[in-house]
C-alpha cells in the first residue's frame, strides 16, 4: 500500500501530533527499541468518556494498527513491531480497562465499544485504507470497525478473531472464559515472580519470551505500601471477565459479507478454543474471498466443501496447489525442498531445524501466492528465514563437539515427533539423547500420548531416553515396553536429577535434544547442559 492511500504519510503522522498529547513509556528489553528508550504514548478520546492509550512503536513505512486480545495490552506487540520496523510504522492501542487506558465509569465493555476505540484511533491518526492486525477480541474489533465504516482498512490480518455465529455465542450463563478470568491471580510479590508464574501456565506459557516480558513489564502496576516490589494486574480479573461477557451476542459474524477489504484469518492447529469456529468463518467467506487451507489435515481440507470463496491448498500431497517435494534434511536437521506452485517451481533451503517447518513455509508461500508474489521472491525470503524466538530447535555446539538442541519452548505429540526425527538426522552415526519432559494440556489422552512418544523414540533409534518429571513417567514406560533391543530409557524426578545424570554420562560427540511443554521449565536444563563440564562415564 502506498503512502498516498492515507491522509498523511506514516512518517509525518507522529510529527503532526502536538507534544502535549504524548507521555513517555520506558522500554526495558522487548526488542523494539534499546532498553530505556522512550516510547511515545498518545492519549485519544473515545466513547463513554474513556481516554485510550495509543503507543507509537515506530518503524518506517505505511501505518499498521495492532489490536490486542482480552486481558493483554498494547506493548505486547512491541517484539512484533521490531520485526516490522523496516516495512511498517506500527501503532498499538490499549482497549478500555487494559494497560494505561481508562476503565469506563459506566462499566460498559461490550465489543461495540471496542470497535469505537478502533475508529477513534483511525480518526485521530487520519487513517484511511490502512492495514490492521488483531488477535482474538482485537481482531473482532477491527472487523466490526470496517463493517461500520468501509474503507477504514485495506487489509486485515487476524489471529483467531472471536467472531462466531449468533447461535454459538448467545448461550445463557455468560462466557466460560469469563469464569476462568475471575479466578486469575491479580497480585504478585514482584515482577520476576509474576514472570515465572505466567511462563509455566497456559495460556501465557505459549508467548514468545520477549512478548511475555513486555506483558509483565507493562501489564502490571506497582502496589504502594504492599511490600517492596509488589505488583498487580492493570487489567483486573473482573474487568477481563466483563470484556469476555461483552463479546456475547455480537452481530459481527452475520455481516461478514459486508467486509470489503482483504482479510487473512489464521487459526491454530490445536482444534480447540477459537479454532473450533474456523469452519464457520471459512463458510462465511464471500465469493471474492480466499481460503488458504492445510491440505495435509483432513479436517481442514474438508472445509473447502463449505465455502464459495477461492480455495488455495498447501501441503505435501500432490493434490495441493502449493506443495513441497524432494524434501531432505542436512546434518543440522535443516530441510530443503522444491517449492511447487501454479506459477512455477523453485528450490528452498530453510535455516530452521526440523522437518515440521516445511508445512509452516508452505502456509507462508500459499498466502504469498494469493498476493501475487513471485515464486522466486517467496523462495528467497523463506531461505533467509531464521529463528525469531529462543528455545525453538535452538542448536548450540559445545567445545567438546556435543550439539545441544534446545526445543523446550513448548511441546505436543506432533512437534515431539518432528524434534525426534531431527535429532536422529543431526545425530547420524552418533549417540543420541532425548531428554523429554511432560506435554501439557492433553487431558484424558495424556498417559497414552506419553507412552506412544516413548515408543516412537525407540523406533527412531534414539540411543538414550531420559524422561523428566512426574508427568513424563509414561514416556519411560512406553520406551521400555517397545522391546529389549530398544533404546535405554530412564526416568528422573526433576531437571536437577537429569542434569546430574547427563553430566556424568554424556561423552564428546554425543547429541542431546531437550524438549517439553514450557511449564516443565526444561529450557533452563538445556542452557545448563551447554555450559557443563563433561567428566566422562
Amino acid at each position: 500500500m502506498s503512502a498516498s492511500a492515507i491522509t498523511q504519510p506514516a512518517a509525518s503522522v507522529a510529527a503532526a501530533i502536538p507534544h502535549p498529547a504524548y507521555k513517555q513509556t520506558q522500554v526495558h528489553d522487548v526488542g523494539v527499541l534499546p532498553p530505556g528508550a522512550p516510547v511515545p504514548v498518545r492519549h485519544v478520546s473515545s466513547t463513554d468518556g474513556v481516554t485510550l492509550a495509543l503507543h507509537d512503536l515506530g518503524g518506517e513505512g505505511a501505518p499498521v494498527l495492532l489490536c490486542h486480545p482480552t486481558g493483554f495490552l498494547a506493548m505486547t506487540w512491541a517484539p512484533l513491531a521490531a520485526e516490522l520496523a523496516g516495512a511498517a510504522h506500527c501503532w498499538a492501542l490499549a482497549f478500555r480497562g487494559h494497560g494505561d487506558s481508562d476503565a469506563p465509569a459506566s462499566g460498559a465493555y461490550d465489543w461495540a465499544r471496542m470497535a469505537d476505540a478502533v475508529l477513534a484511533i483511525a480518526d485521530d491518526l487520519g487513517l484511511r485504507h490502512a492495514r490492521g492486525a488483531g488477535h482474538s477480541m482485537g481482531g473482532a474489533a477491527l472487523v466490526t470497525a470496517e463493517q461500520r465504516r468501509p474503507g477504514t482498512f485495506s487489509r486485515l490480518w487476524l489471529y483467531e478473531p472471536i467472531i462466531v455465529p449468533s447461535a454459538a455465542d448467545g448461550r445463557p450463563g455468560g462466557s466460560p472464559m469469563a469464569e476462568a478470568a475471575r479466578r486469575r491471580r491479580p497480585w504478585f510479590p514482584d515482577r520476576e515472580s509474576a514472570y515465572d508464574n505466567f511462563a509455566t501456565k497456559p495460556p501465557l506459557d505459549t508467548l514468545a519470551p520477549a512478548a511475555l516480558r513486555a506483558y509483565v513489564d507493562f501489564g502490571l502496576r506497582d502496589v504502594p505500601g504492599d511490600g517492596e516490589g509488589a505488583v498487580e494486574l492493570k487489567c483486573r480479573p473482573e474487568v477481563e471477565a466483563l470484556v469476555f461477557d461483552g463479546g456475547l451476542a455480537q452481530p459481527t459474524f452475520d455481516h461478514l459479507g459486508e467486509v470489503g477489504c482483504r482479510v487473512t484469518v489464521a487459526a491454530s492447529g490445536d482444534g480447540g478454543g477459537p479454532a473450533l469456529f474456523a469452519p464457520a468463518i471459512v463458510e462465511a467467506l464471500p465469493e471474492a474471498g480466499t481460503a488458504v487451507l492445510n491440505g495435509d489435515d483432513p479436517l481442514v481440507r474438508h472445509m473447502a466443501e463449505r465455502t464459495a470463496a477461492r480455495v488455495v491448498m498447501f501441503g505435501e500431497s500432490v493434490h495441493s496447489d502449493i506443495r513441497a517435494d524432494q524434501i531432505s534434511l542436512d546434518d543440522r536437521g535443516r530441510p530443503s525442498f522444491r517449492l511447487v506452485t501454479p506459477s512455477g517451481e523453485h528450490r528452498v533451503k530453510l535455516g530452521l531445524a526440523g522437518e515440521h517447518h516445511v508445512s509452516n513455509a508452505l502456509a507462508t508461500a500459499a498466502v504469498a501466492e494469493t498476493l501475487g508474489i513471485s515464486v522466486q521472491d517467496v523462495a528467497a525470503a523463506l531461505s533467509k528465514a531464521t529463528p525469531r524466538s529462543r528455545w525453538r530447535m535452538e542448536v548450540v555446539e559445545r567445545p567438546d563437539g556435543v550439539p545441544v538442541v534446545n526445543d523446550a519452548y513448548n511441546a505436543n505429540p506432533e512437534s515431539m515427533r518432528a524434534a525426534l526425527k531431527a535429532l536422529t538426522t543431526i545425530g547420524k552415526d552418533r549417540r543420541t539423547w532425548a531428554v523429554l519432559g511432560e506435554m501439557r494440556e492433553l487431558g484424558e489422552a495424556a498417559a497414552a500420548e506419553h507412552d506412544a512418544l516413548g515408543r516412537y523414540a525407540v523406533r527412531q533409534d534414539v540411543g538414550r531416553i531420559v524422561a523428566v518429571g512426574p508427568g513424563a513417567e509414561a514416556v519411560q514406560h512406553g520406551a521400555a515396553d517397545e522391546g529389549p533391543e530398544g533404546a535405554e530409557a530412564v526416568w528422573v524426578p526433576d531437571a536437577d536429577a537429569a542434569l546430574d545424570l547427563l553430566r556424568r554420562q554424556v561423552e564428546p560427540g554425543d547429541v542431546i535434544l531437550v524438549k517439553a511443554s514450557r511449564a516443565a521449565g526444561l529450557e533452563r536444563l538445556a542452557e545448563a547442559l551447554v555450559n557443563v563440564e563433561v567428566t566422562g562415564r
